[in-house]
Parts: C-alpha cells; sequence; structure tokens
C-alpha cells in the first residue's frame, strides 16, 4: 500500500511521503477550525464535541447513537440540549 502511494504520488521516499500526509492533514485540521471560529457568532450556544471540527459530533452520533445527546447535555450543561 504504501509503495503504491509512493508511486502514485511521484515521491522518492516513505519520509516524503510522511511529511506530505501530515502537513496536508494539519492544514485541514486548521482549515476546519478556521471555518468553526469564524462562522460561530456569539449568540449562538457553546460549541460541543470539538476536538476534530464538524468530524467528532458526527463520530459520537455514530458511536453513542440516541445516548450522545444526553452524553452531550451531563459533560456540558450551557447547551441546553433538552
Amino acid at each position: 500500500m504504501t509503495s503504491f502511494l509512493i508511486s502514485l504520488l511521484g515521491i522518492s521516499s516513505l519520509s516524503t511521503l510522511s511529511v506530505v500526509l501530515l502537513s496536508t492533514l494539519t492544514i485541514a485540521y486548521g482549515f476546519l477550525w478556521a471555518i468553526l471560529y469564524f462562522t460561530h457568532d456569539g449568540d449562538e450556544p457553546p460549541l460541543v464535541l470539538t476536538t476534530i471540527p464538524f468530524i467528532s459530533p458526527i463520530l459520537g452520533m455514530l458511536k453513542w447513537k440516541t445516548r450522545f445527546y444526553n452524553r452531550v447535555r451531563y459533560t456540558n450543561p450551557a447547551a441546553r440540549i433538552l
């Protein structure tokens, strides 16, 4: 798999591939945080589960299903989830 990615991307070594992947993930993470920060209005409820913006809540819903809202309510009482 790794050799396939190296040949596909035209990269000469595994260390270069890891740098490219790490850089891409870092840029994507920063971009998601920027979107979350600049689009959140102060009048809106506080943010919940923002470890990985937009993705953490989706993963939480998949993992905890209907208990997700209970979990968010108890970990963040200011969210006012009924």
